[in-house]
């Protein structure tokens, strides 16, 4: 489905933008930001009501390989596994308070009452912001801590310094998982912490993170644990921000990660600015449907003022590039402009016009869906396009009818990449998460893709007449 949503708006997938680009090398008027949508809604439906009534009898009933995501504890079954489930409190501090201006370090929460302080909840710009406790931060009034410990000690922990106590909804769990998380530590036998106290090895200040329990031969250790001596084989289980957590990776003497939580993997690192990406999105969106910009001028300047706005790291941008297939396209655009040049778009499109033109433009709208088709096969969907959209421009002046039905069948062709692994990116990135084979992708694309070729020759010639 994702393959065929691309065909929702221009931008969503790039065959379209370069089908766009080979319109506008012709001399004709490019498609507008929404000019594919009509028949997209319509290819996603057909896709939509394919799956649930055909196409998933083809599908293999053998469940699917899962790997060592699938085998991750989420935060929950962390907690439970240390027997912290019931223990996780949030209080907010009265403006009485004794502990207003003092720092997390200088309250001694653990050694005092035995708690262990992970997060601490501010009133930022637009909702709640938890930070972790970190030993520098000041207690300031009406701030909501959210801490770990036994009923009995919280409630004297209350009762001597002025909190009410306050319920954790669904709302106060999504936002501690997007600032907090929790991960498994364990100590080697060579580790520098073996022998110390907790008080000794200074988690807070070292790492920025907290240990909210220990287990010893697989059993968790009860009390306050803030003077227990760490032994070799001991796990910990350490809470802070998952910045923090991920830091801890690099550490490979004193103890060692275990392995991540299932949440770590679908965490948005930046979602507090996710008014700000919205807005850019919907300001590139009105620029490229009223014309205002270049439509590759507003993506690169939606794509800087996510920077700006730090909707991103410039490291994850980069990272979020995917080069083979950008070195592909840079190879084949001047493959197609050598083809021009050369007249090769020529040739191919006189043969398309001789083979298929004296049966009518439906036909050779046809013929050219099915060479799409079958280029695609076995290259990208964004090459195809590079190398057919010429051709179908061409094909279409030299029958001398309109070229646009031919550019948005190239562009339908492009996105039916259903038949082989490689077709698409998004194929293969399938392949083997879902435990599929490359035959799986022959017995359910073929079909589907006959059904989208029909629908297109039905359509195209209504929406945009020949």
């Amino acid at each position: 489905m994702q393959v065929l949503s691309g065909l929702l708006t221009l931008i969503a997938t790039p065959p379209n933008l370069v089908i766009n680009d080979a319109l506008s090398d012709a001399g004709l008027q490019p498609f507008g930001f929404f000019g594919v949508t009509p028949i997209g809604l319509l290819m996603l439906l057909l896709g939509i009501i394919y799956m649930l009534t055909i196409g998933r009898r083809l599908l293999p009933t053998s469940p699917p390989q899962t790997g060592t995501a699938g085998q991750r504890r989420t935060l929950w079954e962390l907690a439970q596994s240390y027997d912290l489930t019931e223990q996780l409190h949030r209080l907010r501090l009265d403006p009485n308070s004794s502990l207003i201006g003092e720092t997390v370090a200088d309250a001694r929460l653990r050694t005092r009452y035995g708690i262990n302080i992970v997060g601490i909840g501010r009133r930022g710009r637009l909702s709640e912001e938890v930070s972790p406790a970190l030993s520098h931060l000041e207690f300031h009034a009406a701030d909501e801590l959210y801490l770990v410990g036994p009923n009995q000690a919280v409630e004297a922990f209350c009762s001597a310094e002025r909190l009410d106590r306050l319920l954790i909804d669904d709302s106060q769990q999504r936002t501690l998982a997007n600032e907090l998380g929790m991960v498994e530590v364990m100590l080697p036998p060579d580790s520098e912490l073996i022998g110390q106290t907790l008080s000794q090895a200074a988690f807070r200040s070292r790492h920025g993170l907290s240990v909210l329990g220990i287990r010893r031969k697989r059993q968790p250790l009860p009390g306050n644990l803030i003077q227990e001596k760490l032994a070799f084989g001991d796990t910990l289980l350490v809470a802070g921000s998952w910045k923090q957590i991920g830091l801890l990776q690099d550490e490979q003497r004193d103890f060692l990660v275990l392995s991540l939580p299932a949440e770590h993997s679908t965490i948005a690192p930046a979602y507090r600015q996710a008014p700000f990406a919205l807005l850019i999105l919907l300001a590139m969106v009105v620029s490229m449907t009223l014309g205002l910009l270049p439509n590759v001028a507003a993506v690169l300047l939606a794509a800087l003022a996510m920077g700006l706005f730090r909707c991103l790291r410039m490291e994850d941008a980069y990272r979020s590039i995917n080069w083979p297939s950008l070195v592909v396209i840079a190879g084949m655009l001047p493959l197609a402009e050598a083809m021009q040049q050369a007249g090769g778009v020529t040739l191919i499109a006189d043969a398309l016009v001789t083979g298929l033109g004296g049966f009518g433009p439906l036909v050779l709208l046809a013929g050219v869906f099915l060479l799409a088709a079958l280029l695609g096969m076995f290259i990208s969907n964004t090459a195809t396009a590079v190398l057919i959209a010429p051709v179908a421009i061409a094909a279409a002046q030299q029958l001398e009818v309109s070229a646009y039905p031919f550019a948005m069948t190239v562009a339908v062709a492009a996105s039916a990449a259903f038949v082989t692994p490689v077709s698409s990116p998004v194929n293969t990135l399938v392949l083997a998460p879902g435990g599929y084979r490359f035959l799986d992708f022959v017995r359910v694309g073929f079909p589907l893709l006959l059904l989208a070729m029909v629908l297109t020759l039905v359509l195209v010639p209504i929406l945009l007449p020949l």
